[in-house]
């Protein structure tokens, strides 16, 4: 390897029929793994994209499997000659410029907080693998994503819609021809004037709101926060035991209403039974109650101390269709010695983090969470203004204090693991994984917000587009 390749430090070992890599860095938000079709595993940071956390291929097979992947001819087969009986430090470059964006997209469909179209996320996410390699990911989800398409035309043909917008659609138009399948999109991307464009102001503001730029938005939160709002429930306050926060590695994103990192989703009240307690989550606005995801999430109850399991409950709908809820029974515990949260049915229980160490864990990730969706609608802002001067004044004022609230959640997700490793015993082997991380959150403060406001990341067009409405998938 090159010195002007960038590289990353790590331990390369043989697992029976695969070769696993495994850095010595953590993740700052949270890991995201994709798989391609030559069965590479690849593990980065949401943050930091182009950074391999691990990777792993099988020990036989094509000799280029990684190749693509870090921008390197030969890079597998030296990986191949070099992994021997016993492990080896290793040096691997980053990831190529394609799959980096590749893991962006999947970190933003499984993890970002803000609603969004999900249809388009599937477009982002099929043009992104297109531009990995994977040469039929978009053609596959053409014959379903017809009137999607036919949308995204309309919205860039309408007036004051942003550059930005329009040129991510003519991106992915051009995507979807082939040889062998000419676009009927073709004709259309001429029609499609990219410099007359101009910033749409109302999706802007729309988005600053989200951020927590706004105001009363910060205030509706704290009040939230403090009980003074609860979501929606059959039950009166009277019958209220307190809230829950949903841990984020358990549950889909944008399937709860997020209102902030330290705005719990459940709400915990007694039922007529003194040993059952009824747990209800309002779902985001643009989340279908039967859903997939929705229909497949469980409820449970576990131990305060020990994290041990006590009880599981489907979720079901409420009559309004606005909210989950479940009624748990505590097994005879008093409901003050148990914690409550919510779970795919397909994540394995154990996985749950409901004791002290668990839950400031959580509470970590969320922040974490947080301030890289403040980062993302930052920079979202700023490419939605950037034809306009006189929406890029505003959008930079509004980017400037999302930023300002990234530094704050990440100082206090960082404040949290260190009082958590303080008050472990020096011989406790998460030490080091705590450590690790508290690295990897500086490293998200020094990469993502020492630079310029100016300076933008590279987005999703699911990101720059409204949440889908009931009637339009735009």
């Amino acid at each position: 390897m090159t010195a002007s390749v960038e590289v990353i430090a790590g331990i390369l070992a043989r697992s029976n029929d695969r070769i696993e890599w495994v850095a010595a860095r953590s993740a700052a938000v949270v890991p995201v793994e994709m798989h391609t079709r030559g069965a590479v595993a690849v593990v980065v940071d949401a943050a930091l994209t182009h950074c391999p956390l691990a990777w792993s291929i099988p020990a036989t097979g094509p000799d280029q499997l990684l190749d693509d992947a870090v921008g390197m001819p030969g890079f597998t087969s030296s990986v191949r000659a070099a992994v021997g009986d016993h492990a080896l430090d290793w040096d691997t470059p980053v990831l190529a410029a394609a799959w980096a964006h590749l893991a962006e997209v999947i970190a933003v469909r499984r993890w970002l907080p803000r609603p969004m179209n999900e249809a388009i996320l599937e477009l982002d996410q099929a043009l992104a693998a297109t531009q990995a390699g994977d040469c039929d990911a978009l053609t596959r989800l053409l014959p379903m994503a017809d009137t999607t398409l036919d949308d995204l035309v309309d919205y860039c043909r309408s007036d004051n819609r942003p550059s930005a917008v329009t040129e991510r659609v003519v991106e992915l138009l051009k995507a979807t021809s082939t040889p062998e399948r000419p676009s009927q999109y073709l004709a259309a991307i001429a029609s499609l004037t990219i410099g007359n464009a101009v910033a749409d102001e109302t999706l802007i503001h729309a988005l600053a709101q989200w951020g927590g730029y706004d105001a009363d938005h910060q205030r509706s939160n704290i009040a939230l926060h403090a009980g003074e709002t609860q979501t929606t429930s059959t039950a009166s306050d009277a019958d209220l035991l307190g809230y829950a926060a949903i841990d984020p590695i358990l549950v889909p994103a944008r399937v709860f209403e997020w209102r902030g990192a330290d705005v719990p989703e459940l709400r915990l009240a007694r039922t007529s039974d003194p040993d059952r307690v009824t747990l209800t989550a309002r779902l985001a606005a643009h989340c279908d109650p039967f859903s997939e995801e929705a229909e497949n999430l469980l409820a449970f109850a576990t131990d305060a101390h020990s994290g041990h399991l006590i009880s599981v409950s489907p979720m079901t709908v409420m009559n309004d269709l606005s909210a989950l809820t479940a009624a748990m029974s505590c097994q005879g515990h008093p409901p003050a010695n148990l914690r409550f949260g919510v779970t795919s049915a397909d994540t394995l229980v154990d996985t749950t983090r409901t004791d002290l160490t668990g839950r400031t864990l959580v509470r970590a990730d969320r922040l974490m969470l947080q301030a890289w969706a403040a980062v993302r609608h930052a920079a979202t802002i700023l490419q939605l203004a950037a034809p306009d001067p006189v929406a890029l004044a505003t959008a930079e004022y509004a980017a400037t204090a999302l930023r300002q609230q990234a530094r704050s959640d990440a100082s206090a997700a960082n404040y949290a693991l260190r009082v958590l490793a303080r008050d472990m015993d020096h011989a406790d082997p998460r030490l080091v994984h705590l450590d690790a991380r508290s690295d990897a959150i500086r490293e998200f403060v020094n990469r993502k917000l020492t630079a310029p406001v100016s300076s933008v990341d590279a987005l999703t067009l699911a990101e720059l587009l409204p949440p889908q409405s009931a009637d339009t998938a735009l």
